[in-house]
């Protein structure tokens, strides 16, 4: 860690000696502020006094302590710096700059509509292919189950037979319709419109794709 002299510049410079720190954990978002990266996925601080922002500047503050205890008074000075309030309303403030290289925009986030965010991993829709988490998807959501290629899907067959027996023309349907919800495309432009008796299950259907996909 490259030392901060709190007597050498100003806000700007500890702002961006802020987000050094931070990057690859926080975000600025024009709109909604500060998302703090969970591991998984980015989740916005929507409190109004920036408390999860602000306490990634304490943490900053107490890594330059510990550098501290190698015997360098300039750590110690340094970290005071982030023990403002005042400082530390200063630091956000301008850490909010395109300078410092958090600041995202809205449709920075959730940009690939064929990726899915499961809690093992993000899936390309397209591929089938998993790989890990990375917070440079800028994901914001994660769906809350593991994602197992080889599940067994029987009971979606049973299902399909019970709710549209001799039909494969409509299961195939159906889960065309359910693999395109999970999706974030709107390039269809299509609207489905659930209709018949009771005892086909529309809701159990509808039910089960909302619990599946968090974009709903």
């Amino acid at each position: 860690m490259r030392i901060l002299d709190p007597k050498v510049g100003g806000d700007v410079d500890r702002a961006q000696f802020f987000a050094e720190q931070v990057r690859g954990r926080l975000i600025y978002v024009e709109g909604p502020g500060w998302y703090t990266w969970t591991g998984t996925h980015w989740e916005n601080d929507d409190s109004r006094d920036q408390a999860v922002a602000r306490g990634l500047v304490h943490e900053v503050s107490s890594t330059l302590l510990e550098h501290a205890k190698s015997g360098s008074a300039a750590f110690i000075d340094a970290a005071k710096v982030f023990r403002d309030s005042g400082r530390i309303d200063r630091i956000l403030k301008e850490a909010k700059a395109p300078s410092c290289g958090l600041r995202k925009k809205v449709t920075d986030l959730d940009a690939d509509p064929y990726s899915l965010n499961f809690a093992n991993g993000t899936v390309n829709l397209r591929t089938g292919e998993r790989r890990d988490h990375s917070a440079d998807d800028l994901v914001t959501y994660v769906v809350a189950y593991n994602y197992r290629p080889e599940a067994d899907a029987s009971r979606w067959a049973s299902y399909m037979e019970a709710s549209q027996p001799n039909d494969p023309d409509m299961h195939r349907f159906l889960q065309r319709l359910a693999g395109y919800g999970l999706s974030g495309s709107t390039a269809e432009e299509k609207l489905a419109f659930f209709y018949g008796g009771g005892g086909m299950e529309k809701e159990f259907l509808l039910r089960h794709c909302k619990r599946s996909s968090p974009r709903s």
